[in-house]
């Protein structure tokens, strides 16, 4: 009888101290006195009633308060998913160190600027992948695409279909940029026929291969991209083709900047339509005479 007395006792101590924590829980959320919030807030232990404060609290100081008291990484999860205050729920995810809740947090979290922050903080390329193709906000995304290394994963993402639809220009841009320089097929053909122009002058500017970048300086393709071409060639018949015969001066001006046939800068000093264009001829044959003089 005594035994069961003292766990009777026990049972009720804990259920009065429990009532005790939700009551201060209650005050510490919505008492209309920033004081009796806080001061409530200092007497509560219970990391789920904290949660509870930090979820539904009266403002953004108080939430944030409460998840300085919070460790338990579950209920920091739960407080992500649910806080009513950006600062609060951001303040959370911050603490959120379990890399399997993080995942969690950046896959299901309602509000896109806390999935954005999760997936800043995610390395899995699998996890980010599959992010890149199924988040419903376009900042989460590209996020997700910065975030990706992986060359394998890359390539995959870029030739999947599901990412070659319209509304992807800025994610496969940014999975462009992290792509290695070694896959020269790959730029080639995002080069030659990607139909968004930043994808095709990312690639440009890393490709090698000099038939395609001769192929990219024909006029049926826009400026940037012919610009970004000539840039990268060497080969001196084609710059002195484009040099005479390209219809956008900024174009002739950056390969004469290349050229090196004398005879070809002369005839642009010449006849070319453009002052500014027949200066910068002379201006580089100038300067390879003083090369040579040297």
């Amino acid at each position: 009888m005594g035994k069961n007395r003292s766990e009777q006792q026990c049972f009720n101590s804990d259920m009065k101290a429990l009532l005790r924590q939700r009551l201060l829980g209650k005050r510490a959320a919505q008492s209309p006195f920033s004081f009796r919030r806080r001061k409530a807030l200092d007497r509560i232990e219970d990391q789920s009633i904290l949660a509870g404060v930090a979820i539904y609290g009266r403002d953004e100081l108080i939430s944030m308060m409460a998840v300085d008291r919070i460790s338990d990484q579950e209920i920091l999860l739960h407080v992500v998913l649910y806080a009513d205050f950006e600062h609060g729920c951001c303040h959370a995810l911050e603490k959120l160190k379990d890399l399997s809740m993080l995942t969690t947090a950046a896959q299901i979290c309602p509000r896109f600027y806390v999935r954005e922050r999760a997936v800043k903080r995610l390395e899995d390329s699998g996890t980010l992948a599959e992010i890149v193709l199924t988040d419903p906000d376009v900042s989460v995304r590209c996020a997700a695409a910065e975030r990706i290394t992986d060359q394998k994963a890359l390539c995959c993402l870029l030739e999947d279909d599901r990412i070659r639809q319209q509304y992807f220009n800025r994610e496969r841009l940014a999975l462009v940029r992290n792509l290695d320089s070694s896959f020269q097929t790959l730029l080639a053909g995002l080069a030659l026929e990607d139909p968004y122009e930043d994808i095709r002058r990312n690639a440009v500017e890393r490709l090698e291969d000099t038939d395609t970048l001769e192929k990219l300086t024909h006029s049926e393709h826009t400026l940037a991209i012919r610009l970004a071409a000539i840039r990268r060639l060497d080969n001196q018949a084609v710059l002195a083709k484009a040099a005479l015969t390209d219809a956008a001066a900024v174009v002739r001006g950056a390969a004469i900047g290349r050229l090196s046939d004398q005879e070809v800068l002369t005839e642009i000093a010449q006849t070319d339509s453009e002052e500014l264009i027949r200066m910068a001829a002379v201006r580089r044959l100038t300067y390879l005479n003083e090369e040579y003089d040297l």
